[in-house]
C-alpha cells in the first residue's frame, strides 16, 4: 500500500518535498518524561492529534476499507498517479486510531486496573490492523476495544472475526499453549475456507466468555519466541489437512501469524496480540472441501492416533462449528458450487474497480516501432547489445518521474546527461534509487592512454557510466549554452572523448551499440553537438530518437538533417508523438518487469524482510532468491496466459537451457516441470543438518555440503532445487562469481535488516565448479570477516552453509578425498522410477502440444537424453541426424566445432557471441527485418537445436553459445572430426588460428582465458580434481594419438597467440622436456624466465630441465651400475650445479612473491643433489661397494681430502662440493620449518603438505647416507676441534636428532606404538641420550648444538616420566638465552622455547621476569608475521574477469599444552593427546576436551575476556594481575562483559593460545563445564596418507644390483673352472644352474628401476 495514505502508529505523518511523508513519533519523548515522574498519566494527553488523512479515513465505512485488501495486494507496485488517487479514495487505514484530545469524558489512566467488567462509558475504541497487510508500525493500545465484533459470513470479502483471550494458556507449558493456538486457528481457518470467506482470528482479545473484560477488549500476552507459533502452525497444517492438495492450498490461504505490539506504560515486558488472516482465494481453493483432523489434547509430538476423526467445519454465526454427517450431502450438492461462484464473482467485482492504466488513444504502430528499434528487430532487448542513453533536461510537465521507470529497467552501459539538475531532482536521482551508477564528469575521459585498463576500472559493462555533459548543480558546475559549451574545451572535448571511448571496438563491438536520444524538452541545443559525434563512431543506423512532443522533434530535426543524416533516415530511426506513460508501459511489458520489484527475505523473527533493489544490486556477486520468487508476476496473468508462459519455460528447460526458478514454482503448483531425483532427500538432509547442527560440537561457522556430479547429470538443477525448498526459512543465493568482495556480500546478506545478530539464521549459498583452493579461500574469508566485524556474531548458529556443486570426470571423488565435508554423488544413471517419470512426462507433453514439431525429440534433446538414460546410441543418432542438415565447411559448421571443442575440454565454458561476428561474416543490420544481420538471429534451425544462448555473467552479462549438453558436445566434436577425417590436434590448431581471436570486443578476454585454460590448466588434487595429469586434458588427449609432434605444435601456436604469456612459453618448455628434447626445452624455459625474471615457478621449470637432462644422460649408467671416469661424469656435475643454482634463484624469487609460497625450489635443489650423488657412486673410485660410499662421504665432508684422480677433472667444482652439505641442510631446514610452523586445515590424499612431509622423510634418509656419520668414534685425523665438532653434528644427524621436527617425529612414533612396545621407546631414548651427550661435547656451541640440546631435553621430558637425563631447568634456560644471542632474531625456535620456560606457574624453578615474557611474546609474534605469506593458487589469477582470488594466511600449529607437571614435564606435546584420544581427536567438541586423559594431564588457567579474540591471563607470579594477552582459538561471540573465564593453554609458533574457553570456573581445575567455545588443538598429522608400495630408492637398488652382479661374476668364474676341466662342488653346481634365473632377476630389476625413473613423479612438481 502507498505509505502516503497509511499511518500505523500513534504519531503524525509530515510531508516533505515531492509529497514524501516522514514519520514524527512523539512516543519516546512522552514515555521518558512520564516514567521519571510518579504522577498518573492520561494516555489521551500523550497521543498526538489526528491529521487530515485520519479524518478522511474516519469517513470511510468499515466495509469499504475491507474491500481494498485484494487491490492492495495486486497493485502495490504500480504506483501511477491514477492508482494513487484511487487507493486514497477507496482504502482506509484501520490500525491505531488515535484518541482525540477533546474526548475528556472518556479518559483511561495508567493506575486504573479494574478487575470488574469495564463500563461502556470508560472505553476507547480502536480499528483493527488492515486485513492481510503487514504489521509494520501498527500497535494496539491496552484495554481499548476493537471496533469490529465477532460475526458470521457477510459478503465473503469482508473478513469475519473471532476472538480468543488466550491469556491463561499463554502462561502454560510450550506444547500446551501451542496446542490451543494451532487447534483454534486451524478450526477457524477450515471454516473460512469451506465458506470461502475472508477472516481473521485474534489471540489476546477478550471474547464474550470473559468475566471482567469487555468483548473485543485488547489484552495481549507476553511472547518469548515468536517463531514457535509460526513453526507449530506450519507443522499442524501438514498434519491436520487430509491430502497434499489440501495442504498446499491451505498453506497459500492461511497467512503467517502477525504479532501486533500492545502499548502499555510502566511494563517490564512487551505484550502482543497474535492475528492470523485467512484468504481463500479461488485460484487456490477451486472446488475443494477442507476436512481437518484436530489434535485431541496437548502433546509434544503428535501421531495419527492423537488426532480426532476428520471433520468439516463451517461458520455458524460467530463460531466455527463442526458439520453433522447428515448435512454433508447438502453442502456438497447445494452450497459448495454456489460459494465458489460467489467468491469468484466477488473477486472480479473488486478488481473491476481499478482504473485502466492504458490510454484509449494508444498508437500501436509507435509501440511496435519503439520495440523494433530498441531491440534490434527482436521482441526483447538482447544482452549482446549495448544501450546508451542521451537525454536532456526535463520540462515542468515531467515532474512525475514514476512514468520514467523504464529508464531504471534498462541496463544502460552509459548515460550522457545534459540536465545539470539530474542528480538532485531529475532522472539520475531516480535511477540511483534503484541502481548504483558511476557518476562521472567529462574531463575523466581526457588523456586516456589505455582503453582496456580504463574499461576494467569502470567495470564496463556491468555498471552504468553516468556522464554529466553540461554541468552539475551539486558541485556548482553550471550549465552552458551552445557557444559557451564549445568554448569550454574540458567539457566539450571530454564528452567527445567519452563518445570516442565507447565507440572503440575494444569497448563496444562494431554494430552492437544502441544509442537512444530521449528528447524531453526544447533545451537540446548543446545535445545537438554530440549527435554528429555519435553518428561518426556508431553510424546513424545505430541511433534512434524518442520525442513525446512533435514540436520538439521538428526543432531537433532542423539541427541534424543535412549535417549528420538525411530526413528519411532520421524519421525511420525516430519514435515521435508517443506519450512518456505509453513508452514506459511498452518497455516495462517488454522487459517483463515484476509488479512488485521488492525481494522478500526470511528473518530471524519470522517476519519477512525486504531488500531494496539498490541494495540487491550492490550484492552483484550473488543471485538472491526471494521468498515470493515468481509469486507477484503470476498475479498479472490470467489462467491462459500463465499456462502458456509456464509451458514456454518448461520447453526451454527440456531443450537444455538452465533450469529457472519458474520451473520450481511450477512444481509447487502441480505443473511438474522438474523431476525430484532420488538423491534429493539425501542432499536436503545434509543441508538441513549443516543449517541446524544438533549439538554445539558439530557446529561450524561455514559448513560445506558437496554435490559431486558428472557433466550433464543434473547437478545444477538439483542444487537450485535445494535452494528453492529452503527459501522460505533461510536466505538463499547463488554465488555467480568469486571476487574479493564475495565474502563481504554474503555477510551483508546474512545481517540485512537484523538487529540481533546473535539470532541471525544462517544463509544458504550455492556455488558451482570452483577450484578447491579458491573455494577454501572463500570459506576462510567469510570466517575472517566475521571475526573482524566485532558487532557481527551468529551465536550458536552457522553463518553460511556453502553448497558446492562440483563436476567430476573419471571416478567418484568422494571416495578419494578426505575433507571434513558432507557429500553425495550424482552420476549418469537413472533409477527405473526416475526413467519412468520422463516417459510419462513425454506422453503428457505430446497430449498438450499445440503442434507436433513442438515435442519432436530433436527439439527436446536434454530431456530425451535423460529419458533414454544417457544412452550413447541415442545421442549418436540424434547428433548425426542434425549435423546432416548443416552444410559441411559452412560458418555454422565451424562454429559448432569450436563450441564443442571448448565445451568438451573446459568445464562450464561458452563462446561469447560478439567474438563470432567475424567468423560468421556478419555485423551490421538495417531497419528492415530481412536485412537483420547478427549471428544469433541468423542461425539455421538445425544449428539452433544444438546451440543454446547463455548469459555470461563473469564478463558483464554478455550472451554466449553453448552446446545443449556436455555429452552432445563430445559427440558433435567426434562426428565432425570423423566426417572430415580430422583429429583433435587439427581442430585445435584451426581453432587457434580462427577469426574468433581477431575480434576487438572486450569479450575476447574471456575467450582468451578459456583458451588459455584449455591449453595450460592440468588436473591436480589440490584444485579439487579427481585425478592428476602432466598437461591439460586437451594436450593429454592429443598425446594419446599423437603423430608428428602435434601437441608441441599446438602449444607453439598457443604461445604465438599469447605472446606475452610467460606461462604459455613454459608449457612449450615442459612439452619438450617431456619428450626429452633438452636443448629446445632449455631455450623456451630461458625465454619464459626472460619474460618474467622473478617468477619462481618459471625458474623451477628451467631447473627441472637441467636436472632431467642430467638424469636422462646418465640413466643407463645408474641402471646398469657402469663404472665411469671422473671426466665422463663432468657433464653431470655441470648440469647438477646449474640446476641447483637456478633452484636457489627460485627460492629467492619465492620470498618476494606476494601470493604463493612456492616450495618447489627447495625440493628440486635437494632432489638434484641426491640424483647427482647417485651418479657419483658410479665414478671411480666411489663405485667400490661400501668403501666407495665412505670415500665419497669423506670427499664431501672433509675440506682437506681430495682423491688423486679427481684433482684435475673436477678442479673448478671442488670447493662447491665441500660446501654442498650446507646448502642442502639449509633447504631441508626450510622445508622442515614450513611443515612444523604451519598447519593444514583441509586434508585430502596427496595434498601438497602431505607430499612434502613424505619427501622430507626420504630427504632426511638420503642426507644421512651421504653426509652423516656411521663411525662410532671420530677418525684419528679429526684432531682439529672444529672438525671434531662437525663430526659430532653429522653423527647427531645420523641418529635423526638434528631438528626439532625430527626429534618429535620420533616422540610421535613412540606414541603411535602400543604400550607393550617398550623396547622401541628405550631405543628412542637411547638415541636422545647419545645425541645429547655428543652435542654437549661441542665447544663452542653454535645454533645447531643449542637447538638440538634444548629440543632433546623437551623430548626426553615428554617420554620419560622419571625425568632422568633432563638437564636442570636453569641450565636449559641459559642455553635458550645463548641461542637467542646466536640467532639474533632470525629464528622462531629460541623465542618459542623461552615463551614456554618463562610462562608463570607455581614452582617455575627460574628467576621470573614479567617484562622478559612480554618482550618474548611480542618478538615471537613479530617473527611469525614477518615470514608469513598470503597463499593462494596462482593458476586461478586472471581466470575470471575482475575476480582476484580471496587471499588467506597460513595458520600456526600448536605444539605443546600446559600440563600439571613441574619443570619441563609441565609441557605436554600434542602427540600424547592425539594418540591417547585417537577415537575422538578429530572431533571438535566435548568428547575430546572432556576425556579423562585430557582433564588429568592438562591444567586449566584463569583469565579475563578482553576483546573478541583476546584473553588476559592472570600472572600468578606478578601480583596475580591479568596482564598477559593471549589469543583464543575461536573468537568470542560477544564481549559485552569482561567476564572471568577458564581455559587450557596451548603454545603455538605465534604465541600462547586459549582453548576450550569456559565462563564457568571449575575451582578444582579438572576440566571444562559447559564451555562456551570449544576447539580441538591443531594437529600436524590428523590424516594418515594411505600407504602405498614405494619404489626402491637408489641405495636399495644399488645393493640388490651389486649382489646380483657379484653372483653372475662368480658364476662366470665357475664356468671357466668347469671349462678348464676342474671338478665343481655340489653347491657350486647349484649356483651354476641358477644362471638364467639370476640374469632374469637382474634384467627385471633394471627394467623396474628404469620404469620408476622414467615415470618421473617429480615432474608434477614444477608447475602450479
Amino acid at each position: 500500500m502507498d505509505k502516503n495514505y497509511v499511518s500505523e502508529f500513534t504519531g503524525n505523518w509530515v510531508r516533505e518535498g515531492n509529497n514524501n511523508p516522514t514519520f514524527k513519533s512523539e512516543d519516546d519523548d512522552f514515555t521518558a518524561s512520564h516514567l521519571q515522574s510518579n504522577t498518573p498519566l492520561n494516555i489521551d494527553n500523550t497521543l498526538p492529534s489526528s491529521t487530515e488523512h485520519e479524518d478522511d479515513r474516519s469517513q470511510m465505512t468499515h466495509s469499504e476499507s475491507n474491500e481494498a485488501w485484494l487491490i492492495d495486494k495486486k497493485f502495490t507496485s504500480e504506483s501511477t498517479e491514477t492508482q494513487r488517487s484511487f487507493l486514497n479514495s477507496e482504502m482506509s487505514y484501520q490500525c491505531t486510531e488515535p484518541a482525540k484530545q477533546d474526548d475528556t469524558d472518556t479518559l483511561l489512566t495508567i493506575n486504573q486496573s479494574k478487575q470488574t467488567k469495564t463500563s461502556h462509558v470508560d472505553l476507547l475504541y480502536q480499528k483493527p490492523r488492515l486485513f492481510d497487510c503487514e504489521v509494520e508500525n501498527c500497535t494496539y493500545s491496552y484495554k481499548r476495544v476493537l471496533e469490529v465484533i465477532e460475526t458470521g459470513v457477510i459478503d465473503l470479502i469482508q473478513p469475519v472475526h473471532e476472538y480468543k483471550q488466550f491469556t491463561n494458556y499463554a502462561k502454560y507449558l510450550k506444547h500446551q499453549r501451542l496446542w490451543k493456538f494451532t487447534r483454534e486457528t486451524i478450526r477457524f481457518a477450515s471454516a473460512c475456507l469451506n465458506d470461502r470467506t475472508n477472516g481473521t482470528i485474534h489471540f489476546g482479545i477478550a471474547d464474550n466468555k470473559a468475566g471482567y473484560h469487555e468483548h473485543g477488549q485488547i489484552i495481549g500476552f507476553e511472547i518469548d519466541d515468536k517463531t514457535e507459533y509460526e513453526e507449530e502452525l506450519n507443522r499442524l497444517i501438514e498434519l491436520s489437512f487430509v491430502s497434499k492438495e489440501h495442504i498446499d492450498s491451505a498453506r497459500k490461504c492461511i497467512r503467517p501469524p502477525k504479532f501486533i505490539p500492545v502499548f502499555m506504560l510502566q511494563v517490564t515486558k512487551q505484550r502482543y496480540v497474535i492475528e492470523v488472516d485467512i484468504v481463500p482465494h479461488s485460484a487456490y481453493c477451486g472446488q475443494l472441501a477442507f476436512f481437518v483432523r484436530l489434535p485431541k489434547e496437548a502433546k509434544i509430538r503428535y501421531k495419527k492416533a492423537d488426532l480426532e476423526p476428520k471433520a468439516l467445519y463451517r461458520r455458524e454465526g460467530s463460531t466455527s462449528a463442526k458439520m453433522k454427517n447428515e448435512d454433508m450431502n447438502d453442502y456438497f450438492q447445494k452450497h459448495l458450487n454456489g460459494l465458489v461462484e460467489r467468491r469468484q464473482a466477488a473477486e472480479v467485482q473488486i478488481m473491476s474497480k481499478l482504473p485502466s492504466t492504458s490510454s484509449s488513444v494508444r498508437r500501436d504502430n509507435l509501440a511496435q516501432k519503439l520495440t523494433w528499434l530498441l531491440c534490434s528487430g527482436q521482441e526483447q532487448l538482447d544482452s549482446s547489445f549495448y544501450p546508451i542513453l542521451v537525454v536532456n533536461r526535463l520540462t515542468s510537465d515531467h515532474t512525475n518521474l514514476s512514468q520514467m521507470r523504464f529508464i531504471q529497467e534498462i541496463d544502460w552501459v552509459a548515460v550522457f546527461d545534459f540536465d545539470h539538475l539530474s542528480q538532485t531532482s531529475g532522472i539520475c536521482k531516480m535511477y540511483s534509487e534503484h541502481k548504483v551508477p558511476h557518476i562521472q564528469d567529462p574531463d575523466m575521459y581526457l588523456n586516456l592512454s589505455d582503453v582496456s585498463a580504463y574499461r576494467e576500472e569502470i567495470h564496463f559493462p556491468e555498471k552504468t557510466c553516468w556522464i554529466f555533459c553540461n554541468g552539475r548543480a551539486d558541485i556548482d558546475h553550471r550549465p552552458l549554452h551552445r557557444v559557451g559549451w564549445n568554448m569550454d574545451s574540458n567539457r566539450s572535448r571530454g564528452v567527445k572523448e567519452a563518445i570516442r571511448f565507447f565507440g572503440n571496438e575494444e569497448v563496444i563491438p562494431k554494430g552492437r551499440a544502441i544509442i537512444v536520444f530521449l528528447i524531453l524538452s526544447q533545451d537540446y541545443d548543446v545535445m545537438l553537438e554530440v549527435f554528429s559525434e555519435f553518428s561518426t563512431y556508431f553510424t546513424p543506423k545505430r541511433l534512434m530518437c524518442v520525442a513525446e512532443d512533435e514540436d520538439f522533434f521538428q526543432g531537433w530535426a532542423k539541427g541534424i538533417v543535412g549535417k549528420s543524416c538525411t530526413m528519411d533516415v532520421l524519421q525511420s530511426r525516430s519514435v515521435v508523438g508517443m506519450p512518456i506513460a505509453h513508452i514506459n508501459e511498452t518497455i516495462l511489458r517488454m522487459r517483463g518487469v515484476k509488479l512488485d520489484g521488492q525481494c522478500i527475505l526470511p528473518s530471524s523473527t519470522g517476519a519477512p524482510a525486504t531488500i531494496k533493489q539498490r541494495d540487491k544490486n550492490m550484492l552483484s556477486d550473488l543471485e538472491i532468491l526471494s521468498m515470493n520468487e515468481c509469486e507477484e508476476e503470476t498475479k498479472s496473468m490470467d489462467y491462459k496466459q500463465l499456462t502458456e508462459f509456464l509451458r514456454s519455460k518448461e520447453l526451454l528447460f527440456y531443450q537444455g537451457y538452465p533450469v529457472s526458478w519458474w520451473n520450481f514454482w511450477a512444481n509447487d503448483n502441480t505443473y511438474g516441470h522438474v523431476l525430484k531425483r532420488t538423491k534429493h532427500d539425501e542432499l536436503k538432509k545434509h543441508v538441513q543438518d549443516a543449517l541446524t547442527p544438533e549439538t554445539r560440537e558439530e557446529m561450524k561457522r561455514v559448513p560445506t555440503v558437496l554435490l559431486y556430479h558428472q557433466p550433464g547429470a543434473g547437478g545444477t538443477t538439483l542444487t537450485k532445487y535445494i535452494l528453492w525448498e529452503f527459501k522460505s526459512n533461510y536466505r538463499c543465493c547463488l554465488i555467480k562469481r568469486v571476487t574479493t568482495d564475495t565474502a563481504n556480500q554474503l555477510l551483508r546478506l546474512w545481517s540485512h535488516n537484523e538487529k540481533n545478530y546473535k539470532e541471525c539464521k544462517p544463509i544458504l549459498a550455492a556455488v558451482e565448479k570452483l577450484d578447491e583452493v579458491v573455494f577454501i579461500a572463500l570459506q576462510r574469508k567469510i570466517e575472517e570477516l566475521w571475526i573482524k566485524k566485532g558487532s557481527v556474531n551468529s551465536g550458536n548458529k552457522p553463518i553460511c552453509v556453502l553448497l558446492h556443486c562440483k563436476c567430476y570426470i573419471s571416478e567418484d571423488p568422494s571416495r578419494k578425498f578426505l575433507p571434513p565435508f558432507e557429500s553425495i554423488t550424482l552420476d549418469h544413471a537413472l533409477t527405473e522410477k526416475e526413467r519412468l517419470w520422463f516417459v510419462h512426462k513425454l506422453d503428457e507433453l505430446e497430449k498438450k502440444a499445440k503442434y507436433i514439431e513442438e515435442v519432436f525429440p530433436t527439439h527436446l534433446i536434454s530431456f530425451m537424453i535423460l529419458k533414454e538414460n544417457f544412452s550413447h546410441d541415442y545421442i549418436k543418432n540424434t547428433v548425426s541426424g542434425i549435423l546432416a542438415k548443416i552444410t559441411e565447411g559452412s560458418p555454422e559448421d565451424r562454429l559448432l566445432k569450436y563450441v564443442a571443442l571448448l565445451n568438451t575440454f573446459v568445464s562450464d565454458s561458452s563462446l561469447p557471441v560478439p567474438c563470432c561476428d567475424r567468423l560468421m561474416g556478419v555485423g551490421h543490420y538495417g531497419v528492415r527485418k530481412n536485412v537483420n544481420q547478427h549471428i544469433e538471429f541468423l542461425l539455421s534451425p538445425p544449428a539452433k537445436l544444438l546451440l543454446l544462448e547463455m548469459q555470461k555473467i563473469t564478463i558483464g552479462s554478455v550472451k554466449a553459445f553453448k552446446i545443449v549438453h556436455p555429452l552432445v558436445a563430445e559427440e558433435v566434436l567426434r562426428q565432425i572430426m570423423l566426417h572430415k577425417q580430422e583429429n583433435i590436434a587439427d581442430v585445435t590448431l584451426e581453432f587457434l588460428k580462427s577469426e574468433l581471436f581477431k575480434t576487438n570486443s572486450h569479450a575476447k578476454e574471456d575467450l582468451r582465458n578459456m583458451t588459455s585454460e584449455m591449453l595450460k590448466r592440468r588436473k591436480k588434487y589440490e584444485y579439487g580434481d579427481d585425478h592428476e595429469t602432466k598437461f591439460s586434458p586437451l594436450i593429454m588427449k592429443i598425446l594419446e594419438f599423437e603423430q608428428n609432434d602435434e601437441a608441441t605444435n599446438i602449444l607453439l601456436q598457443g604461445m604465438e597467440l599469447f605472446e606475452d604469456d610467460a606461462m604459455m612459453t613454459q608449457q612449450v618448455a615442459r612439452m619438450y622436456l617431456f619428450k626429452k628434447k633438452f636443448e629446445e626445452a632449455k631455450r623456451f624455459a630461458e625465454k619464459a624466465v626472460r619474460q618474467k625474471p622473478d617468477n619462481s615457478f618459471l625458474l623451477d621449470t628451467l631447473a627441472e630441465v637441467y636436472k632431467e637432462q642430467m638424469n636422462s644422460d646418465y640413466m643407463q649408467v645408474k641402471i646398469q651400475q657402469q663404472k665411469i671416469s671422473p671426466k665422463e661424469a663432468f657433464n653431470a656435475i655441470e648440469l647438477g650445479f646449474r640446476a641447483m643454482e637456478v633452484c636457489q634463484r627460485s627460492q629467492k624469487a619465492s620470498l618476494k612473491e606476494k601470493y604463493s609460497q612456492n616450495t618447489s625450489g627447495y625440493i628440486k635443489e635437494v632432489e638434484t643433489c641426491f640424483r647427482l650423488m647417485e651418479i657419483l657412486l658410479c665414478v671411480e673410485p666411489f663405485c667400490i661397494g661400501s668403501s666407495g660410499r665412505d670415500l665419497l662421504h669423506k670427499y664431501l665432508v672433509d675440506d682437506d681430502f681430495q682423491p688423486k684422480n679427481l684433482s684435475l677433472p673436477w678442479a673448478q667444482y671442488h670447493r662447491r662440493f665441500k660446501i654442498l652439505h650446507k646448502y642442502i641442510e639449509k633447504a631441508i631446514n626450510w622445508m622442515t620449518n614450513y611443515c612444523t610452523f604451519y598447519r593444514e586445515e583441509f586434508f585430502f590424499e596427496n595434498s601438497p603438505m602431505q607430499k612434502l612431509k613424505l619427501k622430507l622423510y626420504d630427504f632426511s634418509r638420503d642426507y644421512v647416507f651421504y653426509f652423516g656419520e656411521d663411525n662410532k668414534e671420530p677418525p684419528l685425523e679429526e684432531k682439529d676441534p672444529e672438525n671434531a665438532n662437525e663430526w659430532r653434528r653429522r653423527k647427531v644427524s645420523t641418529l635423526g636428532c638434528n631438528r626439532f621436527r625430527n626429534i618429535f617425529n620420533l616422540v610421535q612414533d613412540v606414541r603411535k606404538k602400543s604400550d607393550e612396545s617398550q623396547n622401541f621407546k628405550k631405543y628412542v631414548l637411547l638415541k636422545f641420550t647419545e645425541s645429547k651427550k655428543l652435542l654437549q661435547e661441542n665447544k663452542p656451541m653454535n645454533d645447531f648444538d643449542l637447538h638440538g640440546l634444548i629440543s632433546l631435553n623437551f623430548a626426553i621430558s615428554n617420554l620419560d616420566p622419571s625425568q632422568k637425563g633432563v638437564s636442570p631447568l636453569c641450565q636449559i634456560h641459559e642455553m635458550v638465552k645463548q641461542y637467542i644471542q646466536v640467532m639474533q632474531a632470525e629464528s622462531l625456535y629460541p623465542y618459542f622455547f623461552q615463551s614456554l620456560l618463562m610462562w608463570p606457574r607455581e614452582n617455575i624453578g627460574l628467576p621470573y621476569d614479567p617484562k622478559l615474557l612480554q618482550d618474548t611474546l611480542k618478538q615471537l609474534k613479530a617473527l611469525f608475521s614477518a615470514q608469513q605469506k598470503h597463499r593462494t593458487d596462482e593458476s586461478q589469477i586472471g581466470k575470471y574477469r575482475r575476480s582476484p582470488i580471496t587471499q588467506f594466511k597460513a595458520k600456526p600449529a600448536t605444539v605443546f599444552f600446559l600440563g600439571k607437571g613441574k619443570g619441563l614435564s609441565a609441557f605436554i606435546h600434542t602427540s600424547e593427546l592425539q594418540y591417547r584420544n585417537s577415537t575422538n581427536f578429530d572431533l571438535k567438541g566435548d568428547r575430546f576436551w572432556d576425556s579423562t586423559h585430557v582433564r588429568k594431564r592438562l591444567k586449566r588457567l584463569k583469565g579475563i575476556v578482553w576483546s573478541q579474540n583476546v584473553i588476559r591471563a592472570y600472572d600468578i607470579l606478578d601480583g596475580n594481575k591479568a596482564t598477559i594477552e593471549i589469543l583464543t582459538s575461536i573468537p568470542f561471540e560477544t564481549v559485552s562483559s569482561r567476564d572471568m573465564v577458564s581455559f587450557y593453554l596451548g603454545f603455538s609458533w605465534t604465541g600462547p593460545v586459549a582453548y576450550n574457553v569456559s565462563r564457568d570456573i571449575d575451582e578444582q581445575e579438572l576440566g571444562p563445564e559447559t564451555p562456551e567455545t570449544r576447539h580441538v588443538p591443531d594437529s600436524e598429522e590428523r590424516t594418515t596418507v594411505q600407504e602405498t608400495v614405494k619404489p626402491l630408492n637408489y641405495q636399495q637398488y644399488r645393493r640388490q644390483h651389486s649382489k646380483l652382479a657379484r653372483t653372475l661374476q662368480q658364476i662366470n668364474e665357475l664356468k671357466k673352472k668347469k671349462n678348464a676341466g676342474k671338478q665343481l662342488e655340489k653347491n657350486q653346481m647349484e649356483k651354476l644352474s641358477r644362471e638364467d634365473d639370476i640374469k632374469e632377476e637382474l634384467a627385471n630389476l633394471e627394467k623396474e628401476y628404469q620404469q620408476d625413473m622414467e615415470s618421473n613423479p617429480e615432474f608434477l612438481q614444477d608447475y602450479y
